[in-house]
C-alpha cells in the first residue's frame, strides 16, 4: 500500500507515548556472548567473516561474464560429479562451482546498483538486462549440474557436509524447472526493467529548476494554498491515470507469464506453483490464509476502533493524511531544525549506527570508509530503497531514493545481517527468505527508538508513531497479499477490475477514508506503486508477518533493551539454511502461525494506543 508511507514520508505523525528509554550502555553489549538461545544451540549461529579483504565501491569494476564460457564451465562440472568416486571429489566440484558463481553475482549485483543509480544510463540498463539474461539462460546448465549432485551414489554423505534440508530444497527447484520456462523467464524479466523504469523517470510535474514528486504534490495537498492544492490535486490526477494503464498493462501480461510457468510445471495456477517452490521455508498456503483471517478478525478491529474513536473526536471521517496516526488531531513530529538537508540527516543516521551497538558501528563504519551506501534522493535514481549483498567481495550496499530517516534505519538492518553473514561454502546454503530478512530490518528501526531525540522534536511521539506504522503495516501487507492471491485466482483480470479490487480491500481493511476528493484514490489506481507486485510477487505478506516478530522484540526491548538486543543480534546470526519457524524458536519470540500470537498482539497493541501498559 505505498500510499501509506508516501504520505507518512510527506508528513511524519505524530502521537504522544512513552519517553525513550536510555539505553544502559554499549559496555555490557561487548561483554555478553552467552544468552539463553546461544548456550542451548551454540552450534547454529555464525561467526562473522574474518579477515575481509575491504574493495571500495568505487573500486569496483564491471567484467561481463561469457554466457557460452560459463555454460561449458557447468557442463564441464556436471561432467565430473557424476564420474567422482567419493563424496569428496563431488564436493571439490561444488565448491568450485560456488566460486565461479559468488564472481558473476558480483557482476549481477554490480550492474543493479550501477542502473539503479541512474536508471537513464544506457550502458549500465543494458549491463543489467544482459546480467538478467544471464542469469536466465545459465539455469538450464545449473539444473543440470544440481540434478547430478542430488543424484550422486553419495549424497547421503554430502547432505551430512552441507545439510539434507539444503539438498531437499534444491530438489524442490529441480522438480518445477523446464526448459520451455526460460523463454517465459526472459520475457519476465524485460517486463520488470520496464516497469523499474517507468516509474524512477515518471514525473508529476517538471520546471527548469525542480522535478516534483509524488510527495511533493501531496505536500502542497496538505499545507498549501487553496490554487497549490487544487493544482496539485488536478496534476495527481493526471500522473496516475496514465501511470495506471501503462503499469496495469505491464502487470496484466506479468500475470499471465507467471501463470503459464505454473502450467508447464503442471501447476493450476500461480499460487500452488509458488507455494511448492517455498515448502522449504516451514510453512505454506494454508498458514498464510489463517494469518490473513486472524489479522482481520483481531488487529482489524483493533484499528477501526482507534480510527472510529479518533473521527468522534474530530468530528468528521479521517482523511488521506489522518487515518494512519493514532492520534491524528495533534501536531505532526517533525525534524529537528538543525536537519537542513538529506546529507546532515544520513550522517546523524550514521552517528546512532555508531553509538547503538559495537556491532552496528563496526558494520557503519566499514560500510562508510568504503563508500557501500548512497541513500539521499536524485533524479532517475529507481524508486524505493534495498539492501543487496556482494557474495564473492562480502560486502552489503545500501540504496535509497527517500530521504527519510526510518528508512535508513530499516536498510542498515539488513546490511547488518549481510555484513555479519560467513562465506558459504556452496551458495545454495542461501535460503534464508524475506519472511526472517524483514525481520533484521524492521525490529532495527525500532530498536533504534532511544536515539530519536536525534531526529526530532518529539522523540516519545516518534517513536510511538514508528510503531504505529508498524501496526499499519500489518494492514496492509495482509490486504495487499489478499490482492495478490485474488489476482492469481483469477489471472485474467483487466487493469480496470484489478483497480476496483484494490479499492474494495482497501475499504474492507480500512474503512471509510476521506480521499480529499483525489478520485484515483477513491477508484484504487494507486497499486501500481508498488513495485513488489511487479518484482517479487508474494513477497508483501512477509512484511506483516515479519512486523509481528519486531513487535514482539520492541516489546521485550521496553522491559530490558540490552538483553533484547543481545537477543536480536543473535537472531542475525542464525545460518541463512535455517527456516522462519525454527529461527523463532531458537530466538525465543512467539509462532506467527499460531492463532493466540495475533490474538495477544492485538490487545497489547489496543492497550499500549490507548495508554495503558501492555498486557501478559
Amino acid at each position: 500500500m505505498k500510499r501509506i508511507f508516501a504520505i507518512l514520508f510527506a508528513a511524519l505523525l505524530i502521537c504522544t507515548g512513552c519517553t525513550a528509554q536510555t539505553p544502559s550502555g554499549a559496555a555490557s553489549l561487548e561483554e555478553s556472548s552467552v544468552s539463553s538461545v546461544s548456550s542451548s544451540a551454540p552450534e547454529v549461529f555464525d561467526q562473522p567473516p574474518e579477515n575481509r579483504e575491504e574493495l571500495p565501491f568505487d573500486q569496483m569494476k564491471y567484467v561481463q561474464p561469457d554466457l557460452d564460457e560459463t555454460i561449458a564451465q557447468y557442463e564441464n562440472f556436471a561432467r565430473r560429479v557424476r564420474n567422482a568416486k567419493s563424496s569428496g571429489e563431488v564436493m571439490a566440484v561444488w565448491k568450485e562451482e560456488a566460486q565461479l558463481c559468488k564472481d558473476y553475482y558480483n557482476m549481477y549485483t554490480l550492474s543493479n546498483v550501477l542502473f539503479s543509480l541512474d536508471t537513464t544510463n544506457e550502458e549500465n540498463a543494458a549491463n543489467y538486462q544482459y546480467m538478467q539474461d544471464f542469469i536466465a539462460k545459465l539455469k538450464p546448465a545449473a539444473v543440470s549440474l544440481t540434478r547430478s549432485i542430488l543424484q550422486s551414489p553419495y549424497r547421503s554423505q554430502i547432505g551430512d557436509i552441507v545439510g539434507a534440508h539444503v539438498l531437499d530444497a534444491m530438489e524442490i527447484d529441480t522438480k518445477n524447472y523446464s526448459e520451455e520456462q526460460l523463454e517465459l523467464e526472459l520475457q519476465e524479466n524485460q517486463l520488470t526493467t520496464q516497469y523499474t523504469q517507468l516509474l524512477s523517470q515518471a514525473t508529476v510535474y517538471e520546471t527548469q529548476e525542480h522535478t516534483f514528486t509524488t510527495s511533493d504534490m501531496y505536500y502542497y495537498i496538505y499545507a498549501g494554498s487553496r490554487e497549490d492544492r487544487q493544482f496539485a490535486a488536478r496534476l495527481l490526477e493526471d500522473y496516475y491515470r496514465d501511470l495506471n494503464q501503462q503499469c496495469g498493462e505491464i502487470y496484466t501480461q506479468l500475470v499471465a507469464l507467471r501463470t503459464q510457468r505454473a502450467e508447464i510445471s503442471g501447476f493450476d495456477n500461480y499460487l500452488d506453483y509458488y507455494y511448492f517452490n517455498r515448502s522449504y521455508r516451514g510453512y505454506g498456503r494454508e498458514e498464510i490464509e489463517n494469518f490473513r483471517a486472524w489479522v482481520k478478525e483481531y488487529i482489524v478491529p483493533v484499528y477501526r476502533q482507534l480510527k472510529n474513536d479518533a473521527s468522534a473526536r474530530l468530528g468528521h471521517p479521517l482523511n488521506l493524511f489522518e487515518y494512519t496516526a493514532p492520534l491524528p488531531e495533534q501536531t505532526r513530529v517533525s525534524y529537528l531544525e538543525s536537519i537542513t538537508s538529506a546529507s546532515k540527516l544520513v550522517d546523524i543516521v550514521v552517528g546512532i549506527l555508531q553509538d547503538l551497538s559495537p556491532e552496528t558501528r563496526e558494520m557503519i563504519d566499514y560500510m562508510t570508509r568504503n563508500n557501500l551506501y548512497d541513500l539521499t534522493s536524485s533524479p532517475n535514481k529507481a524508486t524505493g530503497a534495498f539492501t543487496t549483498y556482494f557474495y564473492g567481495w562480502q560486502e552489503p550496499y545500501v540504496l535509497s531514493n527517500n530521504d527519510d530517516a526510518g528508512t535508513y534505519i530499516h536498510e542498515m538492518g539488513h546490511a547488518l545481517n549481510f555484513f555479519r553473514t560467513g562465506d558459504l561454502m556452496v551458495l545454495e546454503q542461501d535460503l534464508q527468505g524475506s519472511d526472517i530478512s524483514e525481520i533484521h530490518s524492521q525490529t532495527l528501526e525500532l530498536l533504534a527508538s532511544p536515539w530519536l531525540d536525534r531526529i526530532y522534536t518529539d522523540a516519545g511521539a516518534a517513536e510511538k508513531s514508528n510503531v504505529f506504522e508498524m501496526f499499519i503495516t500489518i494492514l496492509s501487507a495482509t490486504m495487499v497479499d489478499e490482492f495478490q492471491h485474488k489476482v492469481y485466482e483469477n489471472p485474467d483480470m483487466s487493469t480496470e477490475q484489478l483497480n476496483a479490487l484494490y479499492a474494495q480491500l482497501e475499504s474492507e481493511y480500512f474503512g471509510e477514508i476521506d480521499n480529499l476528493g483525489l478520485s484515483y484514490l477513491d477508484n484504487g489506481l494507486d497499486w501500481v506503486d508498488i513495485h513488489h507486485l511487479f518484482e517479487s510477487p508474494m513477497y508483501y505478506i512477509e512484511y506483516a508477518l515479519t512486523a509481528v516478530a519486531a513487535l514482539d522484540f520492541w516489546q521485550d526491548s521496553k522491559e530490558d533493551w540490552d538483553d533484547a538486543f543481545r537477543s536480536y543480534i543473535q537472531f542475525i546470526d542464525i545460518p541463512n539454511d535455517v527456516n522462519l519457524s525454527d529461527s523463532l524458536t531458537l530466538a525465543g519470540l512467539d509462532n506467527l502461525f499460531e492463532k493466540s500470537t495475533i490474538e495477544a498482539l492485538s490487545q497489547n497493541l489496543s492497550s499500549y494506543f490507548s495508554g495503558n501498559s501492555f498486557t501478559e
